[in-house]
């Protein structure tokens, strides 16, 4: 470990990928139950998600599956004859991170944070900002995952409360 997090023995400089991916069946496979059920996927590597995105909604067949879809596209996908909006719960994490050491906001004292947690009405942010698709978290770990709390929960909005606990610190 280096006290710089950035510096590492080795950088990526590219990660050349194949514009097509074949895996046939395995016929045998020695667990007939678990599969396989398709003959053939097929996976290009050599559209945008924006070209798949619209070969999936507009064609029947070139495009089966597109992943991580946008949530400002889930109306196109609704409204398609050709593809249907699967939802899951992603791995991945909307976050706001702030400098906790400038010197002009006190962010060292716990009240300024909580406060900020109040402020911020992810409900909102979840209508507007991600089409409704997401969940709010009370942590940096999904709940799904191993070690979460269980009986944890995020802040609720409350606005009131968060300006009381700016008035507190000052």
């Amino acid at each position: 470990m280096r006290t710089n997090p950035f510096a590492s023995a080795g950088i990526i400089e590219s990660e050349d990928r194949s514009s097509r991916l074949v895996l046939d069946a395995n016929r045998s496979h020695w667990n007939i139950e678990r599969g396989p059920r398709l003959e053939r996927a097929i996976f290009r590597n050599d559209l945008s998600p924006a070209e798949a995105l619209e070969l999936c909604i507009s064609t029947e067949g070139e495009m089966d599956i597109v992943t991580e879809a946008s949530p400002a596209d889930a109306a196109r996908i609704i409204a398609s004859e050709h593809a249907k909006l699967v939802v899951c719960d992603a791995n991945r994490v909307l976050v706001g991170i702030i400098n906790r050491y400038p010197s002009d906001v006190p962010l060292h004292d716990k009240r300024v944070r909580k406060a900020l947690n109040l402020a911020v009405d992810f409900q909102k942010v979840i209508a507007q900002g991600l089409g409704g698709y997401a969940n709010p978290l009370c942590a940096l770990t999904p709940s799904w995952c191993g070690g979460f709390a269980s009986d944890m929960e995020p802040y609720a909005h409350d606005p009131a409360h968060a300006r009381q606990l700016m008035d507190e610190v000052g």
